[in-house]
């Protein structure tokens, strides 16, 4: 999930569909889910089937399985560092990183080969991806044509400049996703403090200070200008998608071209929204 702090978890639209089960099941692949699934998903149950993947460390993480993906099969050298997350088929630049007040953070202890495959091998058609992959999201992305054709949306990591050795970085994502129908609808942007800052924990993105490096991008289809050819449950999955992204205003949207093209007559949007007089 984007951030805890600009989500709508208690989404009346989300509680409106899922005890009436006006969607399908929801299907949603987390790579890169170290910490286990986000919890925040659980406002879908028990129409929510959530898989994770993580290339080490998730072991003991139920629903996480440990599968390295890329834009091919085969193997890959990977980068295991002093902080376990940070870890990356990309070396760190350390003639960046060591500027920065977690230097330490980035230390390489190990260097492993890891079996890779790409998401489209396993056949699936989820709803929501989210890829969090330390520098590889590009690579995870090419590996993915046929299964993001499935998506309604997808929330992807990207850097704005190479804090690792040859990773592809915001405008290479960005340009990717808007050839495969995305747009980009939110971010959260990390900051890096440098080394004139007191050293502290390595959740170096949780501070008000510093350049920006990174950012977690919230991305969606646009099914207003082909909503005829749009299913109602795809339909409705964006909504609720959008609602719990804190994008009501999306979501009314989208409800509101439905409807005028009587394709979810279901959903009653002034039920599940405070509407204010201007």
């Amino acid at each position: 999930m984007i951030s805890s702090d600009i989500v709508h978890p208690k989404s009346q639209l989300i509680k409106h569909v899922v005890e009436n089960k006006l969607i399908s099941s929801l299907l949603m692949v987390d790579i890169g889910a170290r910490g286990g699934i986000n919890p925040l998903w659980s406002v879908f149950n028990p129409l929510i089937k959530a898989t994770g993947f993580d290339v080490e460390g998730g072991a003991d993480t139920e629903g996480v399985f440990n599968i390295a993906f890329s834009d091919e099969s085969g193997k890959r050298k990977f980068y295991l560092l002093k902080y376990g997350a940070s870890s990356s088929f990309y070396p760190p630049d350390t003639k960046f990183t060591n500027r920065l007040r977690d230097a330490g953070m980035f230390e390489v202890i190990k260097e492993i080969e890891v079996k890779t495959k790409t998401l489209d091998s396993f056949n699936v058609e989820p709803d929501f991806l989210k890829i969090d992959a330390e520098g590889a999201e590009l690579d995870i992305l090419k590996g993915s044509i046929k299964t993001l054709s499935c998506l309604v949306g997808l929330e992807v990591e990207v850097e704005f400049f190479q804090e690792r050795i040859g990773q592809p970085v915001f405008s290479d994502v960005d340009s990717f996703l808007r050839r495969q129908g995305f747009n980009l609808y939110n971010m959260r942007l990390l900051r890096y403090p440098r080394r004139p800052f007191n050293a502290g924990t390595y959740h170096i993105g949780n501070v008000t200070k510093g350049q920006i490096i990174s950012a977690h991008c919230l991305y969606f289809r646009d099914f207003i200008p082909v909503i005829k050819d749009v299913s109602k449950d795809k339909i409705l999955k964006q909504a609720c998608i959008m609602d719990l992204h804190d994008l009501p205003d999306c979501a009314i949207e989208l409800l509101a071209y439905a409807k005028m093209n009587d394709l979810i007559p279901l959903v009653d949007a002034s039920k599940c929204y405070e509407f204010k007089d201007n």
